[in-house]
């Protein structure tokens, strides 16, 4: 009888021990994971916020040559060329578009960035203030 507790109480500290390891494995990865859409996104806005300076800098050096960059026409909201010298100007990886901008003060006042799973969206509100949105797409894939 003694012998078979304690064959029983080697398996409880066993199944504890993988119990206590499948939590700790579980915990990093959510730990990685959450760190790592942080990091990430961090790198979205900044991606984002450099597009939108180089669509301003290249609105001046269109003002300059008597044109446009906003084009609402256009599926991305740009003029012809605008797109390409952004990218160049701005390094950024993502896909710009440009939803509105205001031709008197020369900004943008509303725009979507799209970098992998991460969308981040700018405008101003009618009292000036910028507001910056950001959001992960996570992708199932179920299909």
């Amino acid at each position: 009888m003694k012998e078979r507790k304690r064959w029983v109480d080697i398996l409880i500290k066993i199944l504890q021990g993988l119990v206590l390891g499948a939590a700790l494995m579980l915990l990093a990865f959510v730990a990685f994971f959450y760190f790592r859409v942080k990091s990430d996104g961090h790198l979205a806005l900044r991606g984002a916020k450099n597009a939108r300076y180089a669509i301003e800098t290249v609105a001046i050096e269109f003002y300059g040559e008597g044109r446009n960059v906003f084009s609402p026409n256009s599926p991305d909201g740009m003029a012809k060329g605008v797109k390409e010298r952004v990218q160049k100007l701005a390094g950024a990886e993502g896909e710009v578009l440009l939803q509105g901008y205001d031709l008197s003060e020369n900004r943008v006042v509303k725009m979507r960035y799209t970098e992998g799973s991460y969308v981040v969206s700018f405008s101003i509100d009618e009292a000036g203030n910028e507001q910056w949105k950001l959001a992960y797409l996570l992708d199932l894939d179920l299909l």
